[in-house]
C-alpha cells in the first residue's frame, strides 16, 4: 500500500513538473511570436501599413517562428542598421521579444542626431508607437520607446510634427495612466513630453496640454512627492509648456482654482484691513459711523480725550 501511494505522489509530482514546463514554454512562446489570434494577424497583414509582409502571411507556427528566431539572432548581434530593425518590428509587430531588442537598438542609435532624424525619415516614428500600442503592459519596452520618442522630438523639426501627427502625445499620456505606480516610466514620460514641449510651434504644445500631459506630469508628482528625480522630470515639462508648478494642485483643474482661491483670500485680507482702518478714518472727520459697534468708541474716546486735553 506504501508503494502504492508512493507510485501516485510520483505520477502527481510528474504531471505537475509537466504542466510548469508546459506554461514555460507557452510563456516563451507568446513572447517570442505574441499571444495573437491567427485571424488577427492575417487581418493585420492585410492592412494598407503591412505591404512589407504580405508574401510571407500566413504561414504556419513552425516557420514563424524560425523567422523569428533568425530575425532576433540577427539584431542581437548588432548586425542590422536602422531600415533593418525597423522592417523587424514591422514584419513581426506582436512579437515581444522582436520589438524589445528592436527599441533597444534604435534608442542606442538616438543618442547621434543624425540617426534620430534618420529613424523619423524611413518611418520608425510610426513604428515605435505602433510596439508601444501592441504592447502596452511591457514596462521596459514603454520605457525605452518614450525614451527614443524623446530623443527623435530633439532631433529635427520634421520628427517633431510627426510625433505629433501620430499621436505621441496620446501613447505618452496612456503609458502614464496605466502604469501610474512606476516611477521610472513616469519620469521617462515627463523627459519625452519635456522634450517635445521645446518646440516654437504653439499647437504643439497645446496638443501636449490639452491633450492630458500636464494632468498626467501632476498626478505622478502627487502620487510621488518625495522622488527628486521624477520631480525635476515633471517640472521642466511643466514649465516647457508654460505652467507654473508649484501653482497646481493634483486635480487638472485645480490650478486654477487654487489660484482664484489664492486670489480671493489675498481680496478678503485687504478688506479686512481697509475695514479694520475705516472706523479711525471716520471719527477723524467726525462723520456719524453706526455700522458697527466699534465705529463710536473711538469717537467718543476722542471727545473725552479733548475734554481732558481742556
Amino acid at each position: 500500500g506504501g508503494g502504492g501511494g508512493g507510485g501516485g505522489q510520483q505520477v502527481q509530482s510528474s504531471q505537475s513538473m509537466s504542466n510548469m514546463q508546459s506554461m514555460s514554454n507557452m510563456q516563451d512562446r507568446n513572447t517570442l511570436l505574441g499571444n495573437v489570434p491567427q485571424a488577427i494577424r492575417v487581418a493585420h497583414s492585410k492592412l494598407q501599413s503591412s505591404i512589407y509582409h504580405h508574401h510571407l502571411y500566413p504561414m504556419n507556427e513552425e516557420m514563424e517562428r524560425a523567422q523569428v528566431e533568425k530575425t532576433l539572432s540577427y539584431l542581437e548581434s548588432g548586425s542590422g542598421d536602422i531600415s533593418d530593425i525597423i522592417v523587424a518590428m514591422r514584419r513581426f509587430p506582436f512579437s515581444l521579444a522582436i520589438q524589445r531588442v528592436s527599441i533597444e537598438k534604435l534608442y542606442a542609435h538616438c543618442f547621434d542626431q543624425e540617426h534620430a532624424h534618420a529613424i523619423g525619415l524611413v518611418g520608425g516614428i510610426r513604428t515605435v508607437i505602433d510596439a508601444m500600442e501592441h504592447h502596452p503592459e511591457d514596462v521596459s519596452l514603454q520605457r525605452g520607446g518614450t525614451g527614443v520618442i524623446k530623443h527623435l522630438a530633439g532631433a529635427s523639426s520634421y520628427n517633431l510634427e510627426m510625433l505629433d501627427k501620430m499621436g505621441a502625445v496620446g501613447i505618452i499620456v496612456s503609458t502614464m495612466e496605466r502604469h501610474s505606480k512606476c516611477a521610472p516610466l513616469l519620469e521617462s514620460c515627463c523627459w519625452a513630453m519635456e522634450s517635445m514641449s521645446r518646440s516654437s510651434n504653439s499647437d504643439i504644445k497645446m496638443h501636449l496640454a490639452k491633450g492630458g500631459g500636464v494632468h498626467a506630469a501632476m498626478k505622478a508628482v502627487e502620487i510621488f512627492p518625495n522622488n527628486e528625480s521624477l520631480l525635476r522630470a515633471a517640472f521642466h515639462c511643466l514649465r516647457q509648456l508654460g505652467y507654473n508648478p508649484s501653482s497646481y494642485n493634483s486635480t487638472p483643474q485645480g490650478g486654477k482654482h487654487s489660484q482664484q482661491q489664492r486670489q480671493h483670500n489675498s481680496n478678503s485680507q485687504q478688506q479686512q484691513h481697509q475695514q479694520h482702518k475705516v472706523p479711525s478714518f471716520i471719527s477723524h472727520r467726525g462723520s456719524v459711523g453706526s455700522s458697527s459697534g466699534g465705529g463710536g468708541a473711538p469717537r467718543s474716546g476722542g471727545s473725552g480725550g479733548g475734554g481732558g486735553g481742556g
